[in-house]
């Protein structure tokens, strides 16, 4: 994936999910977090800052010298040619390539208990944030909070899709205790939903993998009643063939889809021969779901 990145939008109804690789922007595109924050000035001259636990990722990318193609291709996401949704902003999805071998998943599913204050993250059921509990299973890295979930009647659950480049193949681990029906399932594109095993104290394999789909789509499951305790969730991505381990939980890196700030900012680089013709691209994804 050195040269490039995976970029997809999803399936919808009995439309499959449409994929391509995209050029690599420069090197110092700017992939921060963003939380809402205010620093506060006192009387005595001490201060503080208030801000939200819940943040989201901001992806600022730039070519410096893109080819027609490459530019088409860019084009083709923020102008919906590659999306079955024809009205709004489409939500993009794509592999960030500094997170394939770290953790892909988001802030809900990679620090759970950040959804557990009403400032936070969005919680993992719609409407019913998690309570917070210590750990079950310790380990390097593997958060100290957990969000303990109590799943309610008629839950309606926030998922997450991971889109799947052919040929690679999508690891998963994750930290947690359940009770019940209570679990957390993986579904492939066109597939039938997994219970996504969980790891137990000292683990560093990944016992959970999937490939030969489009992407697949993680969420909580389980009748009302029951509980799903979860520390976190680690997803990583590699060509298959290659077996991952992971010696300590990785904090997530990825996103829960993005849509573009804006229209792409174009510059031609011009040449008397149009074979030779470029452009120098920029524009600004932003993560609108958690």
């Amino acid at each position: 994936m050195s040269a490039q990145m995976w970029m997809a939008t999803p399936a919808l109804a009995n439309l499959p999910a449409i994929g391509q690789w995209i050029k690599m922007p420069n090197s110092s595109a700017d992939f921060s977090r963003k939380s809402s924050t205010n620093q506060l000035a006192f009387t005595n001259g001490g201060s503080d800052v208030a801000g939200s636990i819940g943040d989201h990722a901001e992806y600022d990318m730039e070519w410096a010298a893109a080819s027609r193609d490459d530019v088409d291709d860019l084009m083709g996401f923020y102008m919906g040619l590659n999306s079955h949704v024809v009205s709004g902003k489409p939500i993009v999805y794509f592999l960030d390539p500094m997170a394939v071998d770290r953790n892909l998943a988001s802030l809900a599913w990679g620090f759970p208990a950040s959804a557990v204050a009403s400032d936070g993250a969005l919680p993992l059921i719609n409407g019913s944030r998690p309570a917070v509990m210590a750990q079950t299973v310790a380990g390097a890295g593997i958060p100290a909070a957990w969000a303990n979930y109590t799943i309610p009647a008629s839950a309606t659950f926030r998922a997450l899709w991971v889109p799947l480049p052919p040929g690679f193949t999508l690891w998963a681990q994750a930290w947690g205790t359940s009770s019940g029906a209570g679990r957390i399932t993986a579904t492939p594109d066109g597939g039938a939903a997994q219970t996504v095993l969980f790891s137990a104290a000292g683990a560093t394999n990944f016992p959970n993998s999937y490939t030969g789909a489009a992407g697949v789509t993680f969420s909580l499951a389980g009748n009302a009643g029951d509980t799903v305790a979860l520390g976190g969730l680690m997803l990583r991505v590699y060509k298959t063939g290659t077996t991952p381990t992971a010696p300590k939980y990785i904090r997530p890196y990825g996103n829960g889809g993005c849509k573009f700030e804006d229209a792409p900012t174009l510059t031609a680089l011009s040449s008397i021969d149009n074979s030779k013709a470029a452009w120098q691209a920029s524009w600004k994804m932003i993560e609108v779901a958690q």
